[in-house]
């Protein structure tokens, strides 16, 4: 009978460890939808700042759950662990009298309910990141809950596209277009045909060599795991593969500036400011919407001192 005590003791002891140990567990059962809203929008402005002025309304889902179809059934280990996680979908419509944009919303974020961070985020042009590999933590330095502090000047973002977007930054016929976008945010007919007539300039055997080293560089950027999964383009310029492209030095800057006439190969603009070391980039484009318009605004600024 003495011993029956003891083991009440005992027991009560254990009872208590496993409450501590499922209260310091313990996640909110429900995010406040003003919290949800809030970090949806901490992500479209980090990545797709551009979509963010025609957001209209925020509408939050209901819990939902992450099943294999979600992502087409891809069977990589980073997304079926998913598989079974609750989640709120945020979705910021838009106003469709004013723009038009491929899908039925200016962007659209997913949260997961126990962490509050995000699981992806698409824009209305179809274009969006997802954080299964790296986190956006891990992409951006910063919680989704604390954008001022995002170092976001190296993201890549996602350029504005609406349905007929593409026609107004990158159309060949755009000398004799006026629209909403500054004149210095896309290059005219004129403004290519100069920058094609520099590049066949270069010899062809730096023009030869140059190619076979972007083809490397390239497959380098599209396979290696630090770059493929990265938010930023800089991690580009951290590739073995960048070395020999940058040795080439200033003679390569007019073909850089031919690859960057091309909207997805803004990327060059990385290359472009390894080679000059900086000194040619040092202004407000570095606080433009996007990787894409600071790459116009450099081949423009590169054409103003050359002609």
């Amino acid at each position: 009978m003495k011993k029956i005590p003891s083991i009440m003791i005992v027991v009560w002891g254990i009872a208590v460890l496993c409450t501590l140990f499922l209260s310091s567990c313990k996640r909110p059962e429900v995010l406040d939808n003003s919290t949800l809203v809030n970090s949806a929008r901490n992500v479209a402005l980090t990545f797709g700042p551009a979509y963010v002025p025609f957001f209209k309304e925020a509408n939050v889902s209901d819990v939902q759950v992450f099943k294999k179809e979600d992502y087409g059934g891809d069977g990589r280990s980073q997304i079926r662990k998913q598989i079974g996680r609750k989640f709120y979908t945020v979705t910021f419509t838009y106003d469709s009298t004013a723009v038009k944009f491929n899908f039925g919303f200016a962007a659209r974020v997913r949260i997961w309910k126990d962490t509050g961070e995000p699981l992806d985020v698409i824009f209305g042009n179809g274009w969006g990141r997802n954080f299964f590999f790296l986190s956006f933590k891990e992409q951006t330095d910063h919680s989704a809950n604390d954008y001022e502090k995002v170092a976001s000047d190296s993201i890549v973002k996602v350029p504005l596209q609406t349905v007929h977007e593409p026609e107004n930054i990158w159309n060949s016929n755009a000398d004799n277009k006026q629209d909403c976008l500054s004149t210095r945010d896309f290059l005219t007919n004129t403004e290519k045909e100069k920058i094609k007539e520099l590049a066949s300039q270069v010899p062809d055997s730096i023009r030869n060599r140059f190619a076979v080293l972007v083809d490397k560089w390239n497959f380098a950027i599209d396979h290696n795991p630090k770059t493929l999964y990265s938010a930023s383009t800089y991690s580009y310029a951290k590739l073995p593969e960048f070395i020999p492209l940058k040795s080439m030095g200033k003679q390569i800057v007019p073909l850089i500036m031919e690859r960057m006439i091309n909207p997805s190969d803004f990327y060059f603009l990385v290359l472009y400011e390894a080679v000059m070391e900086g000194n040619e980039t040092n202004d407000d484009s570095k606080f433009s919407k996007s990787e894409q318009i600071r790459a116009i605004r450099c081949v423009k600024k590169w054409l103003d001192r050359t002609f």
